[in-house]
């Protein structure tokens, strides 16, 4: 059984790498965590430039660095149970599949966590927010369409606030994607022949997808993580980043597991996982969104 908890838990590690592609963009720190928490500094103030100076002593200060303790997110998945009758009728692997069914679901709720994470809670000058200003996209609840001028006005306040232009990265939600395909040409033709593993430009952007993505309402504030749907009220939003101002962490997953011998009572096999995550921004600043506001 031990060996088959080591294969197991691998499987996690390497299904959990392959999803949520934007993810890859943003640099590892596993390594630095320790007791499911991970240490980061922040640095103090930038140092003041004298030009052509002719006093002394120079002026000293302290640099004021501090430490940062951020607790990872746990998850857990419920445990599923497989019955040795099932494990003998059937033709196919079913405690694999069933690992599967485990890693899936840890993998979604990691990504959907981390985008939620990465959006801004509302517009500053170092996390800004823009409202999109195109035409209805004609839903029942109507919305502004995303328009070039609109990435265009994220990427000036990128600029704006000296964020560097290379590995900005840009993903969009779903209805932003087929609104850009309508009135970008060359983005168009290079989705069309889009191969796996191929990254799309945008305007400086590097350009990711995202089916599910955080909600903002009616004034550009973000709606908390899991928040209930508010239909007439929620406005779907992209998300950009400055990836090394990101971070992620990871423990490695743990397995929770127990032979159908163990439990005579309901001589089931019972699996579970527990995963330890985060992905977000160092500091409150090089991230920002479009969202699609309401058109009344």
């Amino acid at each position: 059984m031990a060996v088959h908890e080591e294969i197991w838990t691998g499987e996690v590690l390497k299904k959990f790498r392959r999803d949520s592609s934007f993810l890859e963009t943003i640099p590892d720190r596993s390594a630095l965590v320790g007791n499911k928490a991970i240490h980061l500094v922040d640095l103090g103030a930038d140092p003041e430039v004298f030009i052509n100076n002719t006093t002394y002593p120079i002026p000293t200060i302290d640099a004021g660095d501090a430490d940062i303790i951020i607790a990872l997110d746990k998850y857990d998945t419920g445990n599923t149970a497989i019955k040795d009758d099932h494990l003998y009728a059937i033709s196919y692997d079913i405690i694999a599949e069933n690992t599967e069914a485990h890693v899936r679901t840890l993998s979604e709720k990691s990504g959907d966590k981390a985008i939620h994470a990465l959006a801004p809670n509302g517009h500053t000058a170092a996390t800004p927010v823009i409202a999109t200003t195109g035409s209805t996209d004609g839903g029942v609840n109507a919305r502004k369409k995303i328009t070039k001028s609109d990435v265009l006005r994220l990427k000036k306040a990128f600029d704006d606030a000296n964020i560097p232009r290379k590995d900005r990265v840009l993903v969009l939600c779903p209805d932003h994607i087929q609104q850009i395909l309508e009135f970008d040409e060359q983005f168009a033709a290079q989705y069309q022949n889009i191969r796996d593993g191929i990254v799309l430009p945008l305007y400086g952007f590097a350009v990711y997808e995202y089916s599910l993505m955080p909600t903002y309402n009616a004034s550009n504030v973000k709606k908390a993580f899991g928040a209930a749907a508010a239909p007439t009220t929620d406005c779907y939003a992209s998300v950009a980043f400055y990836a090394p101002r990101m971070f992620k962490a990871m423990s490695m997953p743990e397995m929770y597991y127990r032979t159908a011998k163990e439990s005579p009572e309901t001589r089931a096999t019972t699996i579970g996982f527990r995963h330890y995550f985060m992905c977000m921004p160092k500091k409150s600043d090089a991230i920002g969104a479009i969202v699609s506001v309401a058109t009344a």
